[in-house]
């Protein structure tokens, strides 16, 4: 937790220069590439789809590199009216066209898998 955290303040900071610069509002409107030497990657990795919980974005993608560097982009996907992250998911159910998929299974279906976060 201490390499996830270490590397999370890093996130925060260049989150902080897109928020400034006007790109994103909320942390929810980025996506984040991450790029990763093989020992944070593992690390990171290891937390799966748990790990955009961890730095309050909507998607996170991951890449190994020979440095450790994020980027952050603003996303392209609709925001869910219930749990307000950006997602492609938004919308594919008609009947209910303003959450997404993720909403909808903890609504009305068993529910999301977390181990984490």
């Amino acid at each position: 937790w201490q390499m996830i955290y270490q590397f999370r303040e890093l996130v925060l900071k260049e989150l902080e220069n897109k928020r400034t610069a006007g790109v994103i509002g909320s942390s929810l409107q980025a996506e984040l590439v991450i790029f990763a030497t093989p020992e944070l990657y593992n690390v990171l990795s290891s937390l799966g789809s748990d790990l955009k919980f961890v730095y309050m974005v909507s998607e996170v993608r991951l890449e190994q590199s020979a440095t450790n560097y994020v980027e952050v982009v603003l996303t392209s996907h609709a925001k869910c009216e219930r749990c307000w992250h950006y997602v492609v998911t938004v919308g594919e159910d008609a009947s209910h066209n303003s959450i997404c998929k993720r909403c909808i299974d903890n609504l009305f279906n068993a529910g999301e898998l977390r181990k984490f976060a």
